[in-house]
């Protein structure tokens, strides 16, 4: 039976955080030696006395504790490959893992006990980072302040193949558990390419699915040895450190008013014939927008925007929107929601003109500089709009 406990992600209201952090580092080190991990164990965990809650063809799942941590190791057997993918609507996803935590091992997700915790959620949130079960499907956004680590890496086998394994080191204080005590605990891993998702605990489901669908009545039950030796997990990479060189801008102030903002770029365009520059548009006011259509706040202001475009578009106002999704990945949002002016689409402007919530939106007057930026649902910004459109050409 499917288990269909909705999710609910905790958010503000009116502004959507967007990722700032370099590309996540999910490369094989160079000095990776050889291992057998179905002998051994990586990053020098001791496999003798690992004890195994997976092992089907797909997955081996492993577990060690101390009298600090709760350690997991999970080994992918068919993720050979780093590269990235990318979501339905077009966002850029990599490898990542959950482990879900039935804390009190109650068999039941209790509020503000049980955990999940996360491996490179996201391309820009490299290493372990975890959630707070709220009760309801809900749970709090992702923390990045948890004491332990982890990390995703591919290791070469004695036969030349890469395997993917995922480990992560969680403090037995953190879940304000110590030896001799029960946890429930159960894993879902998703690879972008090739593109499988799998899990530890026998969980079936035609389509896609998600940590969050785990019934929590299957999860292994893992009791905290009260007698284990410490184990050196200084072996173990520290993923939130471990970013190679940026993919992306870095992230720039933002323009000032009165200063001439960056140049306008995207992968590909949509509204328009072409590429749209600020030069092209001298003698015009500009909006310039930031937003994605996972923005709940950027998606209400659409209709607003189609309203300025059409009332002020004779008297040379130009709206144009960058998000840093696809083309691919906003057409059938498009087909619901028509957005009427000139959209950017892959594009990493948002880096370059410094924002860090969405929407954001700047204006730019005829002469070619900044005369206002901020939320596009401020009274101000229809009337520095206004304002701009009264102004004669230079």
């Amino acid at each position: 039976m499917m288990f269909t406990r909705p999710h609910v992600a905790i958010a503000s209201a009116l502004v959507c955080s967007i990722g700032l952090s370099t590309a996540t580092a999910q490369t094989r080190p160079a000095n990776d030696d050889a291992i057998d991990l179905r002998a051994d164990s990586a990053h020098k965990l001791p496999h003798a006395t690992a004890t195994e809650l997976c092992a089907i063809d797909t997955l081996r799942l492993v577990t060690w504790n101390d009298a600090e941590h709760v350690i997991v190791q999970a080994v992918l057997w068919q993720d050979d490959s780093t590269k990235e993918g990318e979501t339905n609507d077009g966002r850029t996803i990599g490898d990542n893992s959950s482990l879900r935590i039935d804390v009190d091992a109650n068999g039941e997700i209790t509020p503000n006990v049980d955990r999940s915790y996360a491996l490179n959620p996201w391309p820009h949130l490299a290493g372990l980072h975890y959630s707070i079960e709220l009760g309801r499907g809900g749970s709090t956004g992702l923390r990045k302040n948890s004491k332990g680590h982890g990390a995703i890496t591919y290791h070469t086998t004695p036969d030349g193949a890469t395997v993917r394994v995922d480990t992560y080191v969680i403090p037995l204080a953190e879940l304000d558990r110590a030896p001799g005590d029960t946890i429930r605990i159960a894993y879902h891993g998703s690879s972008t390419v090739p593109e499988m998702v799998v899990n530890s605990v026998g969980y079936e489901h035609d389509g896609k699915y998600y940590a969050f669908h785990l019934p929590i009545e299957q999860y292994h039950e893992m009791e905290l040895a009260s007698d284990a030796p410490t184990i050196d997990v200084t072996d173990v990479p520290r993923g939130r450190n471990a970013t190679v060189a940026a993919a992306k801008p870095a992230l720039k102030p933002k323009p000032t008013v009165g200063s001439t903002p960056p140049a306008l770029r995207a992968k590909e365009w949509i509204n328009t014939d072409g590429p749209v520059s600020l030069k092209s548009l001298r003698g015009e006011v500009v909006v310039v927008e930031f937003w994605a259509t996972w923005c709940g706040p950027c998606v209400a202001g659409i209709p607003h925007l189609n309203e300025l475009h059409e009332k002020y578009k004779d008297d040379g106002l130009h709206i144009v929107a960058f998000t840093d999704q696809s083309k691919r990945g906003i057409s059938s949002f498009l087909d619901k929601t028509p957005m009427h002016y000139a959209i950017g689409t892959g594009s990493s402007l948002a880096r370059e003109y410094g924002v860090t919530g969405i929407p954001h939106s700047f204006i730019v007057n005829r002469d070619g500089t900044v005369r206002w930026h901020g939320h596009p649902a401020m009274p101000a910004f229809d009337k520095e709009i206004i304002a701009a459109l009264a102004e004669p050409k230079p």
